[in-house]
């Protein structure tokens, strides 16, 4: 017998370092019945075997996963290959591989749910992209999402466990269902928007309008818009039960709901528009122009912050004229903007790119504090804080 070396498996996640150590066992001519074999292990391990041609072929499994004691150690072929064929006298090589590995499962890095797997895991493809709270119960969606579901709420009171997951179709999503990006709440309904919709007549082309669909939050159930119809939901043949389109293509960018008004707000990038519908109904009440609009807020004043391009943008007389009130410029890369639903006059703008940090401005735009060292993790270092993004 003679040793080949060692092969190591390294981790990844949270798999534990292992090694495994292959052994040949001397080859020698094999007669076409049965052959014995001796190998010595330095201590028990779990063993599999095979024999090989002199070309290095595959020609019968011996055993595998099967743990032999320490010293020698005695097994027999018996000439056959893996299909039942005698093997002609030759010579073979019968190579051992022996391991004590154990495979831990420690959890995912960066997830801090309670259990490390089942139903109230945090679990996605991707981060979360867009999250709302009511009261104590908090919404998220994550976009692409395939085997799960498109819709995730926990309680704020346990944040490290999932208590629901669902989708507007009551299916776990595949790689042809919509990717749901956006989100918000009114408190009674709970709504969820995704970029663009399945072309009725091609289901391979994704080239409808984006659209919106609701749910109860008090228990989740789908909520109907009076004007809604089905929507169709990728490859499948499968449909949202109701929903309403908006815009004139796919592209749908950003959503925002009144808490006391009845406006249901959808900005839609490539027309430069946002839609103001009837946040029961899904009736278009009106629609204006903005440039490149992408995520937005409504104030408990009533008026709507939207990111535009690359500022932020106020717009005040909804229900009659919308009428731009307010630009704020300066961002390194404006990717969203919140209101404090309590209070109207503290507005808050993430702010990407070079700044990585969180501005906080009043309803007049004047700057009131920013929150984050400048630059984030990428130009101040690894290290874990509470003060980079």
């Amino acid at each position: 017998m003679k040793r080949a070396g060692k092969i190591f498996h390294g981790c990844v996640g949270g798999w534990m370092l292992a090694g495994l150590l292959f052994t040949m066992v001397a080859a020698g001519v094999v007669r076409a019945d049965s052959s014995a074999f001796t190998f010595m292990q330095d201590e028990s391990c779990q063993t599999s075997a095979g024999v090989y041609a002199s070309d290095g072929t595959l020609l019968r499994t011996l055993w595998s996963k099967v743990r032999y004691p320490a010293g020698k150690n005695v097994a027999v072929w018996d000439g056959l290959d893996d299909n039942g064929n005698a093997m002609p006298a030759g010579v073979y090589q019968i190579r051992l591989l022996e391991h004590n590995t154990e495979y831990v499962w420690d959890g995912a890095i960066g997830n801090t749910s309670a259990e490390r797997s089942g139903p109230t895991v945090h679990a996605a493809y991707p981060p979360m992209r867009d999250m709302v709270i009511t009261g104590t119960n908090a919404f998220y969606v994550t976009g692409y999402n395939e085997g799960k579901y498109d819709f995730c709420s926990f309680l704020t009171t346990d944040p490290q466990h999932v208590r629901l997951k669902w989708s507007a179709d009551g299916q776990p999503a595949n790689i042809y269902d919509r990717n749901c990006g956006w989100t918000a709440t009114d408190g009674d309904q709970i709504y969820f928007a995704c970029d663009r919709a399945t072309d009725t007549k091609n289901l391979a082309v994704d080239d409808y309008p984006g659209f919106v669909v609701a749910s109860r939050v008090s228990d989740n159930s789908p909520a109907s818009f009076t004007e809604g119809v089905p929507i169709m939901n990728g490859t499948t043949s499968t449909y949202y039960p109701n929903g309403v389109s908006v815009g004139s293509q796919p592209g749908l960018s950003g959503l925002a709901v009144q808490q006391g008004g009845n406006l249901l707000a959808v900005a839609v990038a490539p027309d430069n528009r946002i839609y103001l519908l009837d946040k029961m109904s899904g009736a278009t009440v009106t629609n204006f122009s903005v440039s490149s609009p992408g995520r937005m807020n409504f104030s408990p004043d009533s008026s709507l912050w939207v990111v535009s391009s690359n500022g932020v943008v106020c717009y005040t007389n909804l229900a009659a004229s919308p009428a731009l009130a307010l630009t704020l410029t300066g961002f390194s890369n404006a990717l969203a903007v919140a209101v404090n639903p309590a209070d109207a006059n503290l507005i808050l703008v993430a702010d990407g790119g070079g700044s990585q940090q969180v501005k906080a401005f009043d309803s007049t735009g004047t700057p009131l504090w920013t929150y984050g060292l400048a630059g984030g993790y990428q130009a101040n270092g690894v290290a874990v804080t509470t003060n980079k993004f």
